[in-house]
């Protein structure tokens, strides 16, 4: 198991970032297991102007990384962190591919 809390992190991101949203038309959910579970996860879901987006991470590192268009799926990545400043690259990836107009 990870010595990074990567879920506390996300957590983290997710309270400064709800607050730097404000007024801004993207809307952001959280959530994280409950439980006893050996593999724990929490994920962050945005969307904005007809894009999704979702990060779940797990308390090893693991991460499932997608964007998508109402037309559907964009981008599906898995990826192994190792990192908070991995996990932070990949949440800025994140609102920067839900926030774009392309």
């Amino acid at each position: 198991m990870s010595k990074v809390d990567f879920l506390d992190a996300l957590a983290a991101w997710h309270q400064r970032e709800g607050q730097a949203t404000r007024g801004v038309d993207v809307e952001i959910a959280f959530g994280r297991t409950q439980g006893d579970w050996v593999k724990r996860s929490a994920w962050i879901e945005l969307e904005s102007q007809g894009r999704l987006g979702e990060l779940i991470i797990w308390s090893t590192g693991e991460a499932e990384y997608m964007v998508g268009k109402e037309s559907g799926v964009v981008v599906n990545e898995h990826h192994d962190l190792g990192s908070v400043e991995q996990l932070i690259e990949l949440l800025d990836r994140l609102v920067e591919a839900v926030i774009s107009t392309e």
